[in-house]
């Protein structure tokens, strides 16, 4: 349908506690909207950058991060993500479950359309999900779909999936974006298959041009909700992120991903907004708790307390980002606030430490504990693993160093190549170790701290606790969402206190902007998650 073109009010929202940044940063705070008073107008492009080498848009197989981003505004899925991060309607107008949470009923939107004009049925969201399973077609999303026991059409606007066990991220896997069934055969070519093109979403595909190396997107009329502002969308590949970096600069595109500690070049820039977007990414040292002087939750507890993490975030990271305390990020509904700080607070540290059995040796200094051992083996001291191509974690790793240094902890940062790195962590051969997780919008911890994930997964610092595994078990089958919600905050006390990980910071994305580009809404979504809202005045 075609948009009012009344005065459309452009909110622009992002999450609590992000602080403003020198010029040109779009940064707001939930409850006070910012409110543009230009009214949208409809035409002109948007020309955007891409990185890698794009084969396909079917969601079906997209794999790298500039596919997905494409095939995103072309297929639609049931459901979608909103701005903070709610499962939401999309294709499907409602579902239920049963009691037992094993089925999955969807119904779809009324007269929803593809862009060739036919109608979008069930049996298209059946079509999709089995060639998803289809082992030949190898897709990516394959893996997470293996609790699905069946799925069938009961008419032309319902369907119903049966699960092995209940899930509650099992809608999650539903955002994926649903392809049509009747522009094919019996048999799938899988060459045909990647070409396809025809979707359900915003934009439709208007020329791939492979010698260009562009892709040209314009306006489905036939799209259930409003149709954008632009006449085009253009995007441009690219080998690498620098090589979209220089293009923008030179004016070829009108957005661009730049690294935080770049940020303040492209803030002074003529004509550029920069807008900071919250992230599902956490930062954090893990302790392996095999080592004696790590089995000590006092201990954990003093290292928080003596790590002056605002003042990472302020001098490293720029204020890009937050300090965090558990393994779900702020900007999650499932994210628990009442949560231990740990505030700088070195005499506690210290306080901590004794209680611990540490003492200041007045030789050289340093912390010593003589349960562990005599001389050299009762010292304080502990190697951490930083990979050598991340310079802000270096540097963070250095102030890291000094803070703990000034506790009379001994700390050596080893350097190392990535996969060196990733080699230590899966043998679990490190003391300490910096890392992050890039988290799902749905946040699950079983994976980083059950019991189960010890020996084969990526619970790499050996943690253990009975209560922890019970819990992450029922919320990963609790289908209520409070009741998931709960069992994540009693989760998150339990870590926050018992510490497997010193919990660090999350970065925020930072997105450049030509000032002619409105509408744009921070979200710890994707960039793009409201391109159809995104209009320009350039025409």
């Amino acid at each position: 349908m075609k948009r009012h073109m009344a005065v459309f009010y452009i909110i622009l929202i992002i999450v609590l506690n992000l602080i403003l940044y020198g010029c040109n940063v779009n940064n707001f705070n939930p409850g006070e909207p910012q409110i543009n008073d230009m009214e949208p107008v409809s035409g002109g492009r948007i020309t955007l950058g891409v990185e890698g080498n794009i084969k396909t848009i079917n969601p079906v197989l997209v794999s790298l991060d500039g596919e997905k981003e494409i095939s995103n505004i072309i297929f639609k899925g049931l459901v979608k993500y909103d701005k903070n991060l709610n499962i939401v309607p999309d294709l499907a107008k409602n579902w239920t479950v049963s009691d037992d949470g094993l089925e999955w009923t969807f119904s779809l939107q009324d007269d929803l359309k593809w862009s060739d004009g036919s109608p979008v049925k069930s049996e298209d969201v059946v079509f999709t999900f089995k060639q998803i399973l289809d082992k030949e077609l190898d897709s990516p999303a394959r893996d997470k779909l293996q609790n699905l026991a069946s799925f069938k059409a009961l008419d032309d606007s319902r369907v119903i999936f049966k699960l092995f066990q209940p899930d509650a991220f099992f809608l999650n896997e539903l955002t994926i974006g649903i392809v049509p069934s009747h522009i094919y055969s019996d048999e799938i070519e899988v060459d045909e298959f990647m070409e396809l093109e025809l979707g359900n979403g915003p934009f439709k595909v208007k020329k791939w041009d492979t010698v260009l190396k562009e892709i040209i997107l314009e306006p489905n009329e036939k799209y259930y909700g409003e149709v954008p502002y632009v006449d085009e969308i253009v995007f441009k590949i690219f080998p690498d992120k620098e090589s979209q970096k220089s293009a923008f600069k030179a004016g070829e595109i009108d957005a661009v991903e730049v690294p935080n500690e770049d940020s303040p070049t492209y803030q002074h820039m003529d004509n550029v907004e920069v807008y900071q977007f919250p992230n599902m990414y956490y930062e954090f040292i893990g302790l392996n708790l095999k080592k004696d002087i790590f089995k000590d939750i006092k201990v954990r507890q003093a290292l928080m307390y003596g790590i002056d993490r605002n003042k990472i975030q302020k001098d490293i990271l720029l204020d890009k980002g937050v300090t965090i305390n558990s393994p779900i990020p702020p900007y999650s509904w499932a994210h628990n606030d009442n949560l231990e700080s740990y505030f700088y607070q070195p005499q506690k540290a210290l306080s901590l430490l004794k209680e611990a059995g540490w003492e200041i040796s007045e030789t050289d200094g340093f912390l010593y504990n003589t349960r562990l051992g005599t001389g050299e083996n009762a010292k304080f001291k502990f190697k951490l693993l930083v990979n050598e191509e991340n310079n802000t974690r270096i540097r963070v790793a250095e102030m890291i160093k000094q803070n703990l240094e000034s506790l009379g902890i001994f700390v050596e940062i080893v350097e190392k190549p990535w996969d060196e790195v990733r080699k230590h962590m899966e043998t679990k051969n490190f003391d300490g170790i910096f890392l992050a997780w890039q988290l799902d919008m749905s946040p699950d911890i079983q994976f980083a701290f059950h019991s189960n994930e010890i020996n084969h997964g990526y619970n790499f610092v050996s943690y253990f606790n009975s209560e922890i595994d019970e819990i992450t078990l029922e919320a990963r089958r609790a289908v209520d969402l409070n009741t998931r919600k709960r069992l994540l905050f009693k989760g998150q006390e339990i870590i926050n206190s018992e510490l497997p990980y010193l919990f660090l910071y999350t970065k925020d994305k930072m997105l450049a902007v030509k000032s002619h580009i409105n509408g744009i809404t921070p979200s710890p979504n994707e960039f793009l998650w409201n391109v159809e809202d995104w209009w320009t005045d350039k025409h």
